[in-house]
C-alpha cells in the first residue's frame, strides 16, 4: 500500500499534535513493508526543518502553501491552492488511502480516506473552543464524518457521540486508545523543582486553561480544604490560557477567594520539564467536563501519581479502576476526594499501584498496530 499521512498536523503543540507524531513513530516501528507518503508544508522544507525520515520506508513531502510562501494571498486562496496541491500530490504518489490525523485538514480525494475524530465538544458548547473551531465543526465534520470510508475514535465515548450527533453506522467507526508520550517519565527532582519553580508540596493541573476544563472548579475546591491542607499543599496549574480574557477571569477567582499564594499559574512550560513536573506531584486533578481521551491522566499514572478525574464522557475509559471520580459539577464533592486521598496513605499507596497497572494496558506500539489493521482493511474493502 501507498499510505498518505498528513504531517503538517504534527506541527505546533496539544492533543492533535502529539497523538499524530507519536502514530507515525509507532506506524514506523511496526510497519516495514507499506509505504508512507508525511505531506508538510513548503517553508519546512526550504528551511531544512521537517526533513524527517522515521525508516526508509517513510518519505516527507511539501504539499502545503503557508503564509510564509503567500503572504499577499488571503487564507480562503491559500486554502483552495493547499487542497488542489494534495489532491495533485496524492495522485501523483498513487496513494491508497489517506489518514487525516486532524479533520480540520480533511479534503475528500480519489483515493481512500480515513479520519480520525478526537471528540466533538465544539457541537456540544460554543464556549468550549475557538469561533472558528467552532464554525469548522458547525459546516463540515458531519460532511467530513459522511464522506470518509473510515472513522478512527480515540473512545467509545467519542464513537457514541459521532453516532449520535451523525446516526453513523456503528461498523464504521473503529475504537482506537491513544497512550502516553514516550517522552514522560518518572523523574522526580526535588531540587530542580524547588530551584527553577519554586515548588515544594502541591495538586497539580496539566491542560489548557478553557472553560471545558473545568478550571473554575478545581480551584473552588482547593479552597474548601481545610487549611492545614492548603497550608501544605498548594495548587499549580500547568498550561496556557485559551485567552487573555479566561486567565483574568480566573486570576479574579484566585483573588476572590484569597488564594493568591497558594494557586501557581506555570503557563506552559518547557517540554522537557513535564515529566518532573508531574513526578513531584502529590495527586493530579483533571477535572474536565469533556474529553475524547484525556492524556494528561496517564501521563499522571506513568509519573507514579494517583488521580482524581470526573467521572464524564472518556474519562472512566481512560483510568479505569486506578482513578477517583467525581460529579464534574460537585466541588464539595471534589474537595472531599482530594482531603481523603491525601489524608489516608493507605488508600494513598493504593491508587499508585492502579495506576502502575492501569498504564501497561496503554502504548504506542498497540496504537500503531490497531491502526495499521484498519488501513489494511479498508484497501481490502
Amino acid at each position: 500500500m501507498n499510505i498518505g499521512i498528513d504531517f503538517k498536523a504534527t506541527i505546533g503543540g496539544g492533543g492533535n499534535q502529539q497523538y499524530s507524531l507519536s502514530l507515525i513513530k509507532g506506524l514506523a516501528q511496526v510497519d516495514k513493508e507499506n509505504k508512507y507518503f508525511l505531506y508538510s508544508y513548503f517553508h519546512s522544507f526550504l528551511n531544512a526543518e521537517n526533513n524527517l525520515i522515521f525508516s526508509e520506508n517513510f518519505k516527507t513531502v511539501p504539499a502545503y502553501f503557508s503564509r510564509l510562501n503567500l503572504k499577499l494571498m488571503p487564507s480562503s486562496v491559500i486554502n483552495f491552492i493547499n487542497k488542489e496541491t494534495l489532491k495533485f500530490s496524492i495522485k501523483r504518489h498513487k496513494i491508497d488511502i489517506f489518514h487525516f490525523t486532524n479533520p480540520i485538514n480533511f479534503i475528500s480525494s480519489k483515493s481512500k480516506t480515513i479520519v480520525t475524530i478526537h471528540d466533538l465538544a465544539p457541537l456540544h458548547d460554543k464556549n468550549w473552543a475557538k469561533v472558528s473551531s467552532w464554525e469548522f465543526y458547525q459546516k463540515n465534520i458531519g460532511k467530513i464524518i459522511k464522506q470518509a470510508d473510515k472513522i478512527i475514535a480515540v473512545s467509545n465515548y467519542t464513537k457514541n457521540d459521532i453516532i449520535n450527533f451523525f446516526n453513523i453506522e456503528p461498523e464504521k467507526i473503529a475504537v482506537i486508545y491513544e497512550a502516553a508520550s514516550d517522552n514522560i517519565e518518572f523523574d522526580y527532582q526535588p531540587e530542580f523543582l524547588q530551584r527553577h519553580y519554586g515548588l515544594r508540596q502541591y495538586i497539580l493541573y496539566v491542560g489548557q486553561l478553557q472553560p471545558r476544563k473545568n478550571i473554575k472548579l478545581l480551584i473552588e475546591a482547593y479552597g474548601l480544604l481545610p487549611a492545614n491542607l492548603r497550608d501544605q499543599f498548594d495548587l499549580v496549574l500547568v498550561g496556557q490560557p485559551r485567552n487573555d480574557q479566561y486567565l483574568l477571569e480566573i486570576k479574579a477567582q484566585i483573588s476572590k477567594l484569597r488564594l493568591e499564594n497558594k494557586v501557581k499559574l506555570l503557563g506552559r512550560i518547557a517540554d522537557e520539564d513535564l515529566s518532573k513536573i508531574y513526578s513531584g506531584a502529590k495527586i493530579f486533578v483533571y477535572p474536565s467536563l469533556l474529553e475524547g481521551f484525556g492524556l494528561p491522566i496517564l501521563e499522571a499514572m506513568k509519573c507514579s501519581v494517583p488521580v482524581i478525574a470526573t467521572k464524564s464522557s472518556s474519562l472512566p475509559e481512560v483510568g479505569g479502576p486506578a482513578a477517583v471520580y467525581v460529579d464534574p459539577t460537585d466541588s464539595h464533592g471534589l474537595a472531599q476526594e482530594i482531603k481523603q486521598i491525601l489524608s489516608d496513605e493507605s488508600l494513598y499507596c493504593d491508587f499508585k499501584s492502579r495506576g502502575a497497572k492501569q498504564i501497561k494496558k496503554f502504548s504506542w506500539r498497540k496504537t500503531a498496530e490497531e491502526t495499521l489493521n484498519i488501513y489494511q482493511q479498508v484497501f481490502k474493502s
